[in-house]
């Protein structure tokens, strides 16, 4: 049975150097509006699906943390799920995270708060240029020499962008930029959809002492909107892979942005080393190239982590403090400059390999979404339970997402977030059958168990195939979410993502941008050191080497 640690043990734990993960196991979105700053929200309704990529070592100490409200006992729940995948040192933070507010502690709200919080420090320490959508639209109508670089993955620019803009995610800025303005007047300008990666961007490519005026779009895609200006949709501008010349000038400058930064590097023999430890330490591998470029080839066990997202999104990545980062591509390029980042982020442990990723290493893409859930056999047919709802005593459970639920679902099925199936227990505590549906297979077989401990005596299976297996099979779906059955707080969107978000949404998500530096110098547990034109930049003290050789 877990250990429960008060608010203050955990507190010290955190400003200890030695790995550990706080797991916050609420939905996404009530995470959002309230959490403590270094917790990755793995909710309990998904945690067999993330923990072992996000806490990979058994041996970490994990310390799982809910709202301390007891209704539902997530943090036991998810202590119990995670001992059966083998974790040895699991915790639970007691009353979670009503202890730590009763306690005087900081809490956020948003998600990625940490690296939110180091963008905006960035702009503050090194006067990252800004201009305004108005300013660029005028840029643009009198045809001044420009070039727009959006650095967010394709997929975003893909869906909007700004007019005229080409994509060129996080860290092939410096990569590419050379090509893209090789006549030294011309200005760049550097967007995403807010103000974090446009930052981070922009002062990527004027710490490379790259000869053009740089600066970020304040606001992005946001700010653009804000300003009544319109967007594309569905461009397919692409910068190109650089050339020779670009690469080498790439390599040069990223790597002394690195030195400066004080990042470390690892070659191939030691990082087998660690890989041989993988048991006793915590050790990830993350391969900032291009998605297509990983999937032609990669180092056996590295995750493709653009870099412009490892840097905006660290915790979706990794939730281990004080853990190892290897970080990987074929010049150095990438890998310097995301390292540098990381290193002012201040995780201890960053370490670029040398040499590039060996081309003898490399393996090609391997298949995704491993079901790490219970397996079992209690499964039926679309069509057999299309017979079943004919009968007056069945439940039928959808925990898929709440979106696609919104969308199309099974008629007379109710949603609810497996972390919450005991609210089912209102509707019918004593059905003949429980059916458990969801888009997500291995997510439905997870949460099996967990109705089978609120209705023990009754026959409770899930849909083999999933909701698919229901549509393809011809069976008609109906929309809304009337059926749900708590708030629809499973997943948090951002307001650029939001197609109901309005421009005061946009604003507020700006206003929390700007006050996280605030917020962060009160809590004190982050370890920022920008390398700034104000010097250090440091707000918080940075922490001694860990525990490694």
């Amino acid at each position: 049975m877990a250990q429960k640690l008060s608010v203050q043990k955990v507190k010290s734990m955190i400003g200890k150097k030695m790995e550990y993960a706080l797991v916050d196991v609420r939905e996404q979105e009530e995470f959002s509006k309230e959490h403590q700053l270094l917790s990755c929200c793995i909710p309990y309704s998904r945690i067999e699906l993330s923990i072992e990529r996000l806490v990979p070592c058994k041996k970490t100490p994990i310390i799982l943390t809910d709202s301390g409200n007891n209704i539902f006992m997530r943090s036991e729940r998810a202590a119990r799920a995670v001992e059966a995948l083998g974790y040895t040192k699991v915790y639970i933070q007691k009353d979670g995270l009503k202890s730590w507010i009763e306690a005087g502690y900081e809490t956020f709200e948003g998600v990625n708060t940490l690296s939110k919080a180091f963008g905006e420090l960035v702009a503050e320490d090194c006067n990252t240029p800004l201009t305004k959508p108005e300013e660029l639209y005028a840029m643009l109508k009198q045809g001044q020499d420009v070039v727009i670089l959006d650095c967010r993955p394709y997929s975003e620019y893909n869906r909007m962008c700004i007019p005229d803009g080409k994509n060129a995610p996080g860290a092939e800025l410096v990569y590419r930029a050379f090509d893209q303005a090789p006549n030294p007047a011309t200005h760049i300008i550097v967007n995403c959809a807010g103000r974090t990666r446009s930052l981070i961007g922009a002062q990527s490519l004027i710490n490379s002492k790259i000869p053009n005026p740089v600066s970020a779009l304040k606001g992005g895609t946001m700010g653009w909107e804000l300003a009544g200006l319109k967007l594309e949709y569905g461009q397919i501008r692409y910068t190109d892979f650089p050339s020779d010349q670009s690469v080498k000038l790439a390599c040069e400058r990223a790597s002394t942005v690195a030195q400066k930064a004080g990042v470390k590097y690892v070659d191939l023999e030691t990082l087998k080393q660690w890989e041989r430890k993988f048991e006793e330490n915590t050790l990830y591998l993350f391969d900032v190239r291009q998605p297509q470029e990983f999937e032609a080839g990669h180092y056996p066990g590295s995750v493709n982590a653009q870099s412009g997202q490892l840097v905006q999104a660290t915790d979706e990545y990794g939730a281990v403090r004080c853990a190892r980062y290897v970080i990987m591509d074929d010049t150095g390029a990438r890998a310097n400059m995301t390292a540098s980042w990381l290193t002012q982020m201040g995780y201890p442990e960053v370490y670029v390999l040398t040499g590039g990723i060996p081309v003898q290493e490399m393996t090609q893409s391997e298949p995704q979404n491993k079901n790490n859930g219970i397996m079992v056999e209690s499964t039926i047919t679309a069509e057999t339970l299309r017979d079943m709802v004919k009968s007056d005593n069945i439940l039928l459970i959808d925990v898929g997402c709440s979106y696609t639920y919104k969308a199309g679902h099974i008629p007379g099925s109710l949603w609810v977030p497996r972390s919450r199936i005991s609210l089912a227990k209102e509707h019918n505590a004593s059905p003949a059958s429980v059916v458990i549906i969801s888009e997500s297979v291995p997510l439905a077989q997870n949460a099996l168990a967990d109705a089978l401990e609120v209705w023990p005596s009754a026959n409770v299976v899930m849909l083999s195939g999933g909701l698919r297996a229901w549509t393809e099979s011809g069976f008609s779906t109906e929309p809304g979410m009337d059926n749900a059955l708590c708030e629809a707080d499973d997943v948090w969107y951002k307001p650029y993502e939001d197609t109901e978000a309005d421009p005061a949404a946009m604003q507020a998500y700006f206003d929390w941008e700007y006050e996280l530096v605030a917020k962060i110098n009160r809590d004190g547990d982050a370890h920022f050191q920008v390398v700034g034109q104000k010097g250090s930049g440091s707000i918080s003290h940075r922490p001694e080497s860990s525990r490694y050789p």
